[in-house]
């Protein structure tokens, strides 16, 4: 049995990040954590390795029952999610196997649910081939500005501010959005 789900892409590695960000939202799971793991070695260790992020999914329908039924199935939580720059140039996507990982406990209950996590996170790998685009826009240093769905647009954080225009004009760089729309509502 594998421990994970995963795909490859042909995209740039921002592109999948912004991909399966949009796709776990998709799906129900928010990302709690985001570690750049390629950041944290060079401070740390000062060694360069490849485009390499963590980020920690969670589904809070399905995590607060699972903690009902284990209360320390906290220790493999939340479902992490690796997006991670291959030497092809290519951009890989896994995801864990809560099915797998789930195995050591047990707890017939708890291994349904981790079932039907996989099939959400299994949706979330499979939905990342069939995006064309993003619905992401990136600006020239590749951070999200914000998601586009339905032609409507929705806003994202950007430095503690939410910002929003219309989504049927493509903004060219910060300082319009800023010119168009600034509130702090929070997200």
């Amino acid at each position: 049995m594998s421990y994970y789900i995963a795909k490859t892409l042909s995209v740039s590695f921002n592109e999948a990040v912004a991909r399966t960000t949009f796709a776990l939202k998709e799906q129900g799971f928010g990302v709690l954590t985001d570690i750049d793991v390629a950041a944290t070695m060079k401070a740390k260790l000062d060694a360069d390795i490849r485009a390499y992020r963590i980020l920690g999914a969670c589904n809070p329908k399905l995590a607060f029952e699972a903690l009902k039924l284990e209360d320390k199935v906290g220790t493999m939580l939340p479902c992490n999610v690796v997006v991670q720059e291959l030497a092809s140039g290519k951009v890989e996507v896994a995801a864990v196997d809560p099915v797998a990982s789930m195995a050591a406990i047990d707890n017939p209950e708890l291994k349904d649910k981790a079932g039907k996590v996989r099939v959400l996170l299994e949706r979330v790998i499979d939905a990342l081939l069939a995006r064309t685009r993003s619905p992401y826009w990136l600006d020239a240093s590749n951070t999200v500005i914000t998601t586009v769905i339905g032609g409507l647009s929705e806003a994202c954080a950007i430095s503690d501010r939410r910002w929003s225009f219309d989504a049927m004009t493509k903004p060219r760089d910060l300082s319009v959005l800023a010119s168009v729309s600034a509130s702090t509502s929070s997200i």
